[in-house]
């Protein structure tokens, strides 16, 4: 019997690591573009009420966490449906990664009030 490689500080065999952190992975996307999507456009006003600043926000909020869950579910799809012998899965899966990482980051600064502020004392 060949010895299994055991990866990490647990020293887990290799599928059970790469299990775990898969559905760690997926998980901290879905939470990343729900909060995107669902958090970050929460406000005390109507939308009517809202500033254009606000609403510009709640536009890239949104097309940011959907963005984040598209890739995430064409992700899923391609590593499914393409045979692995035709691609590099982990290029691709790099290339998602950055998309989604990208786009929460990008929520993210403008959540931060860097960019679309509302005016003061209106």
């Amino acid at each position: 019997m060949p010895s299994e490689t055991l990866l990490g500080m647990f020293q887990l065999p290799m599928k059970i690591s790469d299990t775990i952190h898969l559905i760690f992975a997926v998980s901290f996307f879905v939470i990343c573009g729900l909060n995107s999507i669902f958090l970050f456009t929460l406000s005390s006003k109507k939308p009517k009420d809202m500033e254009a600043p606000k609403k510009i926000r709640n536009w890239i909020y949104r097309i940011s966490g959907i963005i984040i869950l598209l890739s995430l579910i064409i992700l899923g799809i391609l590593m499914k449906t393409i045979p692995a012998e035709d691609f590099d899965s982990r290029r691709l899966v790099l290339i998602f990664e950055i998309i989604m990482l990208a786009s929460f980051g990008a929520a993210w600064i403008i959540k931060g009030n860097t960019l679309f502020k509302d005016s003061i004392g209106v």
